[in-house]
């Protein structure tokens, strides 16, 4: 594996990151009045709890399947 390649996939890794962030953020934004009028009022602080939390989580889950799907990683190691 050449550095450059490697080096791309960490550039692109990161923004894909970054940009999932975001999208989460402004989504849980936008439904924010929703969860006030189902009960449950959220503030801004737990929106943003929220969406760190949960892409902590989708980003092992991704990274886990990456782990079980390539044949290269031996069963002890995976």
């Amino acid at each position: 594996m050449t550095t450059a390649l490697f080096a791309a996939n960490w550039w692109k890794s990161i923004v894909l990151y970054l940009f999932l962030f975001l999208i989460r953020f402004v989504l849980l934004l936008i439904a924010k009045p929703l969860m006030g009028l189902t009960g449950y009022p959220v503030t801004f602080g737990e929106i943003v709890l929220m969406t760190w939390g949960a892409l902590r989580g989708a980003l092992a889950l991704f990274l886990a399947m990456i782990v079980k799907a390539n044949s290269k990683i031996n069963d002890e190691t995976g």
